[in-house]
């Protein structure tokens, strides 16, 4: 009886130990002294909501993100767990776990409380700086159910970073609106988005930029201005900026420097001008400010068939060469200053080149900038006119106008030269001297027609712009006395001196006549 009731008082025993049992180990045997971690690692683009915190157990379906491998964990025991709510403080040796290709990583682990900290993982990957404890068994929110098998999930931002391009004029520093880039990825791929176009402020802000090296690459400039570099630059951190240039976290900044392009005019020092004649041309090249930095610079002029080559001003920087009619000036940057610069040389006027006829001629300059951008620029034309005019002279009898034939002229230039040949009046009492270079000149009768005198003075004669085709008449008379309607006064004066003396000597003869007469 006695044996009875202590096996039925153990059994009541047994059953009142099973209700008082700690709700911590329900599920469990009291013997359990291990449990296990497993770490599960995604990561999330910057700004993702990280989403509820875990409790250990497994999550299905897994949270959104990427797995990522290669992340380390250094994991170090601070406690011991004796039973629940009985921990026991010990050193434990620090320990790693790495997240296979899965972004997974499990481990056996005694019963304990443990710190957990990221100390390594992907250059892309913002790792936690914070360290944080799991404990094993854990409690769930309810603290009814214990659970040995601990799952967590830390998730971390991969690294987006953000860069701020500003376009600058290098001379001046004014801020460049309206340049193109292209943004190209570390893998040489265009950035979503390019071309991305300078604002107001001369800038580009462009966030989301994972890591890696970036390349922009200007596509298009402004009018005036030579398209400069490329721009490297790489994302190592994490930073936003927004379109009015704002930012948070690490901001790249880069300078794109731009100058203005080369400026190329031509001039000539006369539009008109007689055939023969030398004219001089000037090229007035604006350097740039980056002149120095150019990989070459060359002047280039092709002068027109009807302009022969004089002579060429030397000029400092410049090597002068010509080859025909090809004329070049090649400059050594280093050499030059930016600025005016002056270029000037002459050319002579083909005696073949066909009257009233333009001659153009333009100045061209080729270049290279430090950056390996070729370009060329042409000046507008320039032209010049060979200048002509012509003279007709009329030869008459000065009182009944009838047209004389026979006279001969010469012409002469205002050095006394003779132009041409001597030319004779023909039946209708005319010649014609043909083309003549605009400037001054005699015309000089060397014989009268049969029965006249022939002039004893030259007329002048101007060709020009205002004169250039000329008609003179000239008269000739039988009496010898000359008064061509196109001489000057003085001949007129002249004749009446003439005529006034002529009367007095005829009025002082006939008065002493009489006084002879008289007297006798």
């Amino acid at each position: 009886m006695t044996k009875k009731i202590t096996i039925y008082h153990f059994l009541i025993a047994l059953m009142i130990f099973s209700l008082v049992l700690p709700a911590g180990l329900t599920g469990a045997t009291a013997s359990n002294s291990e449990g296990s971690l497993t770490i599960h690692k995604f990561s999330q683009p910057t700004g993702t909501d990280p989403g509820e915190p875990g409790n250990g157990s497994i999550l299905d379906p897994n949270p959104d993100g990427t797995p990522v491998e290669g992340v380390t964990y250094t994991i170090t025991q601070t406690h011991e767990f004796n039973e629940p709510g009985d921990w026991s403080e010990v050193s434990g040796a620090p320990f790693t776990m790495v997240t296979g290709a899965d972004g997974t990583i499990s481990k056996d682990l005694s019963l304990g409380r443990y710190t957990v900290k990221e100390t390594s993982g992907p250059a892309d990957l913002n790792l936690n700086p914070k360290e944080f404890t799991i404990e094993i068994p854990m409690t769930d929110v309810s603290g009814e159910t214990n659970n040995y098998d601990v799952h967590i999930y830390p998730k971390n931002e991969e690294i987006r970073g953000a860069v701020q391009l500003t376009k600058i004029d290098g001379k001046t520093e004014a801020k460049l609106p309206g340049v193109k880039f292209d943004l190209f990825d570390p893998s040489g791929v265009k950035v979503d988005g390019s071309p991305f176009t300078t604002n107001s402020n001369g800038q580009i802000n462009i966030e989301g930029l994972k890591i890696g090296s970036y390349t922009f690459s200007e596509v298009a400039t402004i009018d005036g201005y030579v398209l400069g570099g490329d721009i490297e630059f790489t994302i190592t951190k994490s930073g936003t900026v927004k379109a009015d240039g704002t930012s948070t976290g690490d901001l790249v900044e880069v300078t794109a420097t731009n100058y203005q392009e080369p400026g190329v005019e031509k001039e000539v020092d006369k539009s008109a001008v007689n055939r023969g004649e030398e004219v001089t041309y000037t090229i007035n090249v604006d350097l740039p400010a980056d002149i120095k930095d150019y990989k070459n610079f060359v002047v280039k002029d092709k002068l027109h068939p009807n302009l022969e080559f004089v002579s060429a001003e030397t000029v400092p920087g410049f090597t002068f060469t010509q080859n025909g009619q090809n004329l070049e000036w090649t400059g050594t940057p280093a050499d030059l200053t930016s600025g005016s610069l002056d270029i000037t040389f002459k050319a002579k006027v083909s005696e073949d080149a066909v009257a009233n006829e333009a001659i153009p001629n333009k100045a061209t300059i080729d270049y290279t900038n430090q950056h390996d951008t070729d370009g060329d620029k042409e000046t507008e034309p320039v032209d010049i006119t060979p200048t002509v005019g012509g003279l007709t002279v009329i030869k008459q009898d000065g009182n009944t106008e009838d047209k004389l034939s026979g006279a001969v002229f010469e012409l002469h230039d205002k050095q006394g030269n003779t132009v041409g040949s001597a030319q004779t009046t023909d039946g209708s009492g005319k010649i014609n001297f043909g083309e003549l270079n605009y400037g001054d000149y005699r015309l000089v009768e060397i014989k009268a027609p049969n029965g006249y005198k022939k002039l004893r003075n030259p007329i002048d004669v101007t060709i020009d712009k205002d004169n250039s085709i000329q008609t003179i008449t000239v008269d000739n008379y039988e009496s010898g006395w000359e008064l061509p309607k196109t001489g000057g006064i003085g001949t007129i004066i002249f004749t009446v001196i003439g005529l006034i003396f002529m009367g007095i000597a005829i009025y002082l003869y006939i008065r002493r006549k009489r006084l002879a007469i008289k007297n006798s």
